[in-house]
């Protein structure tokens, strides 16, 4: 058994390395495995600056590797360390750090959404923000570590002027790194929809786009017949609409790394996974996590938004999380988390999806042909009269060469 983790060139920082670029993995696939050795990688957690220097609380790693030998490593990583088995593979520890980034941001946007729209809607200012988000915290739906630091955010004044809040003097950019679109990117390659998750990411590219904004603000107008709204009810409806959201963004995460598993057959373990992430100093601390967890670990789970008691949940609350869009809309706030999550959860509800006029309009086109509900088979229309004539003449045509190559056939057998 070789155990690898942090870095060769001894420095501490947390390296994202995509799964392919696991030097355990790739030695494993090449050398290890016919060899009898088992190679793991450990992929320490990203925690909270400060519970970092605490000695009470222990680190955390999740752990890619053959799971039989880990069990055997597993009660003496666990003198030093909290670990988590990712799945069968190295790739897969690297795999699944990166879709915890990728649902950090998802978790993180909804939050920016409501406060812009707490601002805008309601004309609360930072203390009420930091009161309500404080409210929503000591109540059932959201009490999270994300939570918690952003209504301390907003009560937190700057201390390079006598004006106003830290927050409000921030630059409203938010910078990229390339693995930051990774999730994104194996998602499209899996043919796995991740709306919410993609809307986090292309927030962040409007974000950089600072100057373009600035100029089109002055060309783009906002509306001005804005409708009147009960503020508590805009609260009460944010609070549901971000629990909502937040739950949407962990089941597209997890649906990516189900579809990787199955695809690399790395058994991967997503309640080890989720309990990680759920370690004191993590970004993704909640409540809510404990139910997804709970969720992933019936022996019958196939998605995250059909488990009995979050389906129950989201019913429930989906008319609060549509009027938020509509409001932010009437308002000229982007919300788009808020939409992608709530198309998300439309789109996999719906029996049948509003798409069959796109799959006509390309028979139309080119021909492309289509599936029946009431036939087997693949079908081509004649959608016009023009196409009529044009299929007779295809026909007439070929019977034309069938008839010729006959004849030809008949001579050579003369």
């Amino acid at each position: 058994i070789v155990v690898r983790w942090g870095t060769e060139d001894g420095n501490d920082e947390i390296i994202h390395k995509f799964y392919t670029e696991s030097v355990v993995e790739n030695l494993s696939k090449e050398d290890a495995q016919d060899r009898g050795i088992n190679l793991f990688e450990m992929i320490r957690l990203e925690r909270d600056r400060v519970i970092v220097e605490k000695e009470d609380i222990t680190e955390a790693f999740l752990i890619g590797g053959p799971k039989e030998a880990y069990e055997t490593l597993k009660p003496l990583l666990q003198s030093y360390a909290a670990v988590g088995h990712a799945g069968n593979s190295a790739g897969c520890a690297h795999y699944a750090s990166m879709i915890q980034r990728a649902i950090e941001f998802g978790v993180s946007q909804p939050y920016a959404e409501a406060a812009e729209m707490l601002r805008v809607v309601t004309n609360f200012v930072n203390q009420d923000f930091g009161r309500i988000m404080n409210n929503w915290n000591n109540g059932d739906l959201l009490p999270s570590y994300v939570l918690e630091i952003s209504g301390k955010i907003y009560y937190k004044r700057d201390d390079l002027t006598p004006n106003g809040h830290i927050v409000n003097h921030m630059v409203d950019c938010v910078d990229l790194k390339d693995s930051d679109t990774w999730a994104a990117i194996e998602a499209t390659k899996l043919g796995v929809p991740v709306p919410t998750l993609n809307a986090a990411l292309e927030a962040r590219y409007f974000s950089v786009m600072k100057d373009d904004r600035v100029e089109a603000s002055s060309i783009l107008k906002s509306p001005t017949d804005t409708p009147v709204i009960f503020k508590d009810q805009a609260v009460d409806d944010l609070q549901k609409a971000i629990y909502c959201t937040i739950i949407t963004a962990y089941a597209e995460g997890i649906s990516i790394l189900l579809a990787a598993s199955e695809v690399e057959s790395w058994d991967a373990n997503i309640t080890e996974c989720l309990r990680i992430w759920n370690h004191p100093g993590s970004f993704l601390v909640s409540n809510m996590l404990n139910k997804i967890m709970s969720a992933c670990e019936k022996e019958n789970f196939k998605h995250l938004l059909i488990d009995e008691e979050i389906s129950a949940k989201l019913n429930e609350l989906q008319m609060s999380w549509r009027r938020m869009p509509a409001l932010a809309f009437c308002y000229g706030i982007p919300c788009p988390t808020f939409c992608a999550s709530l198309t998300y959860y439309d789109s996999y509800r719906m029996k049948i999806m509003p798409i069959r006029l796109l799959r006509a309009q390309r028979d139309f086109f080119g021909g492309h042909g289509y599936e029946r509900f009431d036939r087997d088979g693949y079908f081509s229309s004649c959608w016009t009269r023009d196409h009529t004539m044009q299929k007779k003449k295809r026909a007439a045509a070929e019977a034309l060469e069938k008839e010729m190559a006959d004849v030809q056939n008949e001579r050579k057998r003369r």
